[in-house]
């Protein structure tokens, strides 16, 4: 009984922290995708020296804005930028590709670190999983609530064949018709716990004018 008690607070916490990084139509911004990503590389460039890590950037040109909450966005690759570095402890590389997909903006964040073990890959974004000593294992879970509520999607990259992949996609600021509202519906079966959704389905919508 105690430990399902003590389960119910972390999951309220988890619920918590997902509903605060949610963002509200009214603060998204236009935004380039390329200069939220290098602002948060310049800001951890002391860490990667240290860390004896390389970055290399692969960016596409001219790439149209995306709506978003810059702030949350810059969190979410902070997130993967030190979950590389942690697991790089003898140093190595990050490769940062982007790229346009249609109405998508596609980012690639790869490492040449161990990688994901085969057994913690199909749940790396549920709660308090983590193959570190230290943390509670909430960094990806908190990222892939940030993009999903963006209307964009993160998703684990198991077939590179090196460290650990990891892909976002984002919708175009005006992608579609004027006035369309995009959908995008994603599983999330270990969220029922902790938000009543029917069906294990959550739902973010993006209202394009």
């Amino acid at each position: 009984e105690l430990a399902s008690e003590e389960m119910d607070r972390l999951m309220h916490t988890v619920r918590q922290m997902l509903d605060f990084y949610r963002p509200s139509a009214l603060d998204r911004k236009t935004a380039d995708i390329n200069v939220l990503i290098d602002k948060v590389l310049k800001l951890l460039k002391r860490q990667f020296t240290d860390a004896k890590i390389s970055v290399h950037r692969q960016f596409a040109q001219d790439l149209p804005p995306v709506l978003a909450v810059e702030n949350q966005i810059q969190q979410v690759f902070f997130n993967l930028f030190l979950n590389a570095i942690e697991a790089m402890s003898n140093g190595g590389e990050i490769f940062v590709t982007t790229a346009l997909e249609q109405d998508d903006i596609s980012i690639l964040v790869e490492d040449t670190g161990p990688g994901i073990s085969f057994e913690n890959q199909e749940n790396i974004f549920e709660p308090f999983v983590s193959s570190k000593d230290r943390g509670l294992g909430l960094g990806l879970t908190v990222s892939y609530g940030v993009v999903t509520a963006h209307g964009g999607s993160l998703t684990l990259v198991s077939d590179r064949g090196r460290g650990a992949c990891f892909c976002l996609l984002f919708l175009l600021a005006f992608a579609g018709l004027p006035g369309m509202i995009r959908f995008r519906i994603i599983r999330l079966p270990w969220l029922c716990p902790i938000m009543p959704l029917i069906s294990q389905i959550s739902t973010s919508y993006q209202i394009i004018e």
